[in-house]
This record gives structure tokens, C-alpha cells and sequence, in this order.
């Protein structure tokens, strides 16, 4: 509803009004005490106010969505189909070794301390390594088979179908760096491209006619941790 206040405003002196061309001010135009009235208006009843709290916690909520959205996506993108379900390299370790069935035995490991379990007749390797009691995955490791990633690539897939599919790598490795040598003498081919995504990565590494031979997914910060153990 509508409030209205009335102040009253007291003026101190008449203001003169000297007219051009006149020696006299005229008392007709002197401004006179009075009072103004002055209209303040109110929320009317029953309006509704904008709390601030409100808004923040709407964009609070909003961002928490956002985040959770996100985070399913990148799990979606960093999976493939096996057995019928989705495997996610960012899934937990009970969650993708009940996706992945039956281990083909016993996981191997070595002096690096990490767990290589062995899938489909060697055609999938899943790696863990325990962290401050905890084991967690590190890689998955798709090396035959019909296996696509979420963007239909798998093996036998050209560098050209990658790079359309991804874009350009985030690192190439052509094998500059390699040392080690065949038994002819001969530098032993290889030509990986690498895709750093959010939460993890993955590789492809092709053939000498530049087709995928085999791919495999990291975990970025379960590297990282084991990295700096």
C-alpha cells in the first residue's frame, strides 16, 4: 500500500527575483512558507521481495548441479562397452571390476608395485596400484578386440578418424626419444598420440601404417599420486 508523508520545508529567507530591467522585486513573485507534500511509496502487501539469501543459494545449487552433470559426462566420455556395460577408467575399482566379469586369474605385478589384472584372454588389462591403503585404478588398457571408445574409435581406426573424432593431440611421441633398439640395430617403430581430457587421458598407439594397434585410458590424479609416492 501506499504511504504519505508530509514534511514541512522552511524557508530561511524570500529569494529576490530581480527582473531585467526593474529596480524593485516584486512581492507577487516572492516564494511563500508552505508545505510540500511528499509521496512515499511502499511495497504494496502481498508483493514478494527478492530475499538475497535466496539467490545465492538458488546459484549455489545451480553451480552443485552443474558440477555433478559435468562430472557424469566425463565419466561417460572416458568409458567403453564391455560385456554390454559402460567401464569408465574414472569409475571405482569394485564398480569396473564387476563391469569387466571374471579375471582371466590372478593379477601379475612387479617391482613398480602395481597390479595388472588380465581380461578377455589378455584383450583388456586393468591396472591398480594401492595408495595409503587404498587401491586404485591407473590405467585400462585395451589391446584387441572390438572395443570402441565413446567416440567410436578402437582398433584399426586411422589417424585421420582419431583426430576427427578428438581433435589434435595434446602430445605426439614418434619415438625421437626412444633408446632402446631392435636386435637388427634399427629403431623399433612408434607413434603414439596422447588426449588430455579432464580427469584423465588417453593414448593411442598406432601401426606402421598409421591405424590404431591398441589405446588405453590413465587415471590423471591416480598417476599423479603414484608418480610422487
Amino acid at each position: 500500500m501506499k504511504n504519505k508523508t508530509t514534511a514541512a520545508i522552511l524557508i530561511a529567507s524570500a529569494m529576490m527575483l530581480t527582473l531585467m530591467g526593474c529596480g524593485e522585486a516584486s512581492t507577487e513573485n516572492a516564494p511563500a512558507t508552505g508545505e510540500l507534500s511528499i509521496e512515499a511509496l511502499a511495497p504494496d502487501e502481498g508483493t514478494d521481495v527478492l530475499d538475497p539469501s535466496s539467490s545465492t543459494s538458488a546459484e549455489a545449487d545451480s553451480e552443485t548441479a552443474s558440477d555433478a552433470d559435468s562430472s557424469a559426462s566425463n565419466s561417460e566420455d572416458a568409458s567403453i562397452e564391455i560385456n554390454g556395460k559402460k567401464v569408465s577408467i574414472l569409475d571405482d575399482l569394485q564398480t569396473t571390476m564387476d563391469a569387466l566379469g571374471t579375471a582371466d586369474g590372478d593379477p601379475s605385478s612387479d617391482a613398480s608395485k602395481a597390479l595388472y589384472y588380465s581380461f578377455a584372454s589378455g584383450a583388456i588389462e586393468y591396472t591398480t596400484v594401492k595408495l595409503d591403503g587404498e587401491e586404485l585404478p591407473l590405467t585400462l588398457d585395451i589391446r584387441s578386440g572390438d572395443y570402441k571408445t565413446s567416440k567410436g574409435v578402437g582398433i584399426g581406426s586411422t589417424e585421420d578418424e582419431v583426430v576427427a573424432a578428438y581433435g589434435e593431440p595434446t602430445k605426439v611421441d614418434n619415438g625421437e626419444e626412444l633408446v632402446a633398439e631392435s636386435s637388427n640395430g634399427k629403431t623399433p617403430f612408434l607413434y603414439l598420440t596422447e588426449y588430455k581430457l579432464d580427469g584423465y587421458t588417453i593414448v593411442f598407439k598406432y601401426s606402421e601404417d598409421k591405424k590404431v594397434e591398441k589405446f588405453w585410458f590413465n587415471h590423471n590424479a591416480n598417476n599423479a599420486r603414484y608418480d610422487n609416492q
